[in-house]
């Protein structure tokens, strides 16, 4: 499954908590979906962590990490 749909996904079944917490003849569902929750919260973080979408460049011998849409001199700062 890919990140982004499990992002949505997620973002849907929280929604759906929140609709089922606030309904009165809902709230032995609510208290399922909450108890499941947390796996579902964690499975989440890690899918987000563990993708490898970006590929970051390769830094130079004198490259610093930085900002990839800013050059050096447009910064200000770092001279």
């Amino acid at each position: 499954m890919k990140t982004k749909v499990f992002i949505i996904a997620v973002s849907l079944y929280i929604i759906l908590f929140l609709i089922t917490w606030n309904s009165a003849s809902l709230i032995p569902l609510s208290f399922i979906l909450f108890a499941f929750s947390p796996f579902i919260i964690v499975g989440m973080i890690y899918l987000v962590l563990k993708e490898q979408g970006f590929k970051y460049p390769e830094l130079g011998e004198k490259d610093e990490w930085g900002y990839l849409d800013k050059k050096k001199c447009e910064m200000g700062l770092l001279g």
